[in-house]
């Protein structure tokens, strides 16, 4: 039961971060699946894997590849993750 707690968990906080991506990254947005990564897999928390694109598509690598869209990106999936955190505190109560 926890198990698919944080499978709700980890779809929500993807979902929020796709999202965010939205609004920098100019790439087909390929929405948000699962996976039964290992790495994933025994985690006993909300956890992602981030796709930004592909090294081997050339116009996503000249994108990856300059330092103003590597920040937007990073500061992207930063601001996600604290919005998606505050919206968990606001869930559960946040006065713990």
């Amino acid at each position: 039961m926890a198990q698919n707690e944080h499978l709700r968990e980890s779809n929500d906080l993807a979902q929020t971060i796709q999202d965010g991506l939205l609004e920098v990254h100019p790439g087909p947005n390929r929405g948000v699946q699962q996976a039964n990564f290992a790495v994933l897999r025994g985690s006993y928390m909300p956890a992602v894997l981030v796709e930004i694109g592909f090294g081997s598509n050339q116009s996503e690598a000249t994108y990856l590849s300059d330092q103003d869209n590597q920040r937007a990106i990073a500061r992207s999936i930063a601001e996600s993750v604290l919005a998606y955190l505050a919206h968990y505190e606001l869930r559960v109560g946040g006065n713990r």
